[in-house]
């Protein structure tokens, strides 16, 4: 299962060259986003974790944490909306008794998440791990909704994020990135 992580580490901090194999293309970074580090240390403490939390909500609502990224100009890996389903989503299957494996499996990824929201400086990179339990609980909120209107509207809403981020991805954003 961690072949690709391997060989991900041979590219970028051993040979400095895009390899392929078994269809799948290992690509060299351009510039490391392993600059992250803990917030903690150097006599920093519970201030220091705050402040990132804060910085850390920034990120995931604005997606910018300083390098270049494919995605709508303005939008993170949630939007706000998104982030009060995952919330109460959370909330639902927490309460919920009995749980399915794979309600549990989802808690886990979320509560594995809370280390890196917490302690390491915000970037996508790290962030993105949020984004399975995160629509899995949007999606668990909406399907929770008592009205048929709105499980609708939210459903419409997330579609539509997600398909002018679609559309921006193979069109305008796409040639702009390929223009340099």
């Amino acid at each position: 299962m961690t072949w690709p992580l391997a060989l991900f580490l041979w590219v970028n901090y051993v040979s400095h060259h895009q390899l392929h194999v078994l269809g799948l293309t290992i690509t060299r970074l351009a510039a490391s986003r392993g600059a992250s580090q803990f917030v903690v240390g150097h006599g920093h403490g519970l201030g220091a974790v705050i402040k990132n939390l804060g910085q850390t909500v920034v990120v995931l609502f604005s997606g910018y944490d300083g390098y270049l990224k494919s995605g709508l100009p303005g939008f993170g890996i949630l939007t706000p909306v998104m982030l009060v389903l995952v919330v109460v989503g959370a909330l639902l299957v927490f309460k919920q008794k009995p749980r399915t494996d794979f309600d549990a499996l989802m808690l886990m990824m979320l509560g594995a998440n809370l280390p890196t929201v917490l302690l390491i400086s915000p970037n996508n990179t790290h962030l993105n791990a949020l984004t399975v339990p995160a629509l899995y609980f949007a999606g668990m909120a909406l399907a929770k909704l008592p009205r048929v209107n709105w499980r609708v509207a939210g459903l419409a809403v997330i579609v539509l994020i997600f398909g002018v981020y679609a559309y921006t991805y193979l069109g305008p954003a796409h040639t702009a990135l390929a223009a340099g």
